[in-house]
């Protein structure tokens, strides 16, 4: 992984991080609304400007520990190659530049969604895959439930 600029965010007072490019912009917490049928590592969908944005659920997918959504979180709106998506962060950090990065294989083996660690003084920070965020099959099950509320 080169060197590039990655918005940093916390969870559960952890830091990760996605590319800055991927990054569509940053919004206040709103209700999410439950899609039926979807795979459970959606939490729902928000309505952002007349587009259904599905919401993954990534405390779930990095094996956290889940907690109600509260208004002081962050929305992170992000472009994959397959489609646009959502995560919620409990804050952003803000965006650093990310060097000698360390690759996932090397340290977050069971992790899939993990690409890679950078360490900035002390602090760790997990460099998000975002395109790992959904399998195959949890991508074809999101569009059957999508399909179902057009």
């Amino acid at each position: 992984m080169d060197s590039e600029y990655l918005v940093v965010f916390a969870i559960e007072k952890q830091r990760f991080a996605v590319r800055h490019t991927a990054v569509e912009r940053i919004i206040r917490a709103v209700e999410i609304t439950p899609l039926p049928s979807a795979p459970e590592i959606i939490l729902g969908v928000i309505n952002v400007q007349g587009k259904i944005l599905p919401v993954i659920n990534i405390r779930k997918r990095l094996r956290l520990t889940e907690k109600e959504i509260d208004v002081g979180d962050k929305l992170i709106i992000l472009n994959t190659k397959k489609r646009t998506v959502m995560i919620i962060a409990d804050t952003i950090e803000g965006v650093i530049r990310g060097e000698d990065i360390i690759p996932a294989r090397d340290i977050a083996k069971n992790i899939d969604a993990i690409q890679g660690i950078l360490k900035v003084n002390d602090d760790l920070t997990f460099i998000c895959d975002i395109e790992k965020f959904l399998s195959s099959a949890e991508e074809e099950a999101l569009e059957r439930a999508e399909g179902s509320i057009k």
